[in-house]
């Protein structure tokens, strides 16, 4: 164990060791098969011997040691620039400290951290802006939030009001209200089956 790696577990502070070449594959398997939205978060748990990337419907494991007692929180979109950032150090140091997630001594990207083990929504590899409405349909904002959705979700709303804002001023001689045509969306949701596309 490295003298940085010791201070670590002096402070208690969540640490894990990774060898550098099966991060980096599993990384590049999560950027190329799951195309993460750049609104999306990645969960990492570990269960004392892997380490688990959650994204969405994915969920990838890769051998780990050390200790960390919860789960942290990324953008996903902190997967590219980390490929493509040669980090020569193997093991891989991994880290959070002051509200910032560590890969090795160099890289980083801020995150959130909560509880280990918290229930994770899952979705479907193919989902829509239809489906992340879903979930508020489904889920407390809180259970949206530790499942990495939070912005995801907030983004699907956005372009949800902007169609109803549009429609309402196609329908203005008519005296068309915004929270009727957005309960028809929810009211449709209902009735398509999209809950139960969603875990």
């Amino acid at each position: 164990m490295t003298p940085f790696a010791v201070n670590k577990q002096d402070e208690g502070m969540p640490f894990l060791r990774v060898k550098r070449s099966v991060i980096m594959d599993t990384l590049r398997q999560i950027q190329n098969i799951g195309q993460p939205r750049k609104t999306e978060q990645i969960i990492l748990s570990f269960d004392g011997k892997c380490l688990h990337f959650d994204l969405s419907g994915m969920s990838v494991a890769i051998p780990a040691e050390g200790q960390w007692n919860c789960q942290v929180r990324a953008k996903a979109a902190f997967i590219q620039p980390l490929i493509k950032v040669p980090l020569p150090d193997d093991p891989w140091l991994i880290h959070v400290e002051n509200g910032n997630l560590y890969f090795g001594p160099s890289f980083s990207c801020p995150c959130e951290v909560q509880g280990e083990w918290k229930s994770i929504i899952q979705l479907p590899l193919n989902y829509d802006d239809a489906t992340l409405l879903c979930l508020k349909l489904k889920y407390t904002h809180e259970e949206i939030e530790q499942s990495g959705l939070r912005d995801s979700v907030a983004k699907a709303e956005a372009a949800c009001m902007e169609h109803v804002n549009e429609a309402c001023a196609a329908l203005a001689m008519y005296n068309v209200k915004k929270e009727d045509l957005r309960a028809l969306v929810d009211k449709w949701l209902r009735e398509t089956g999209l809950l139960n596309t969603v875990k």
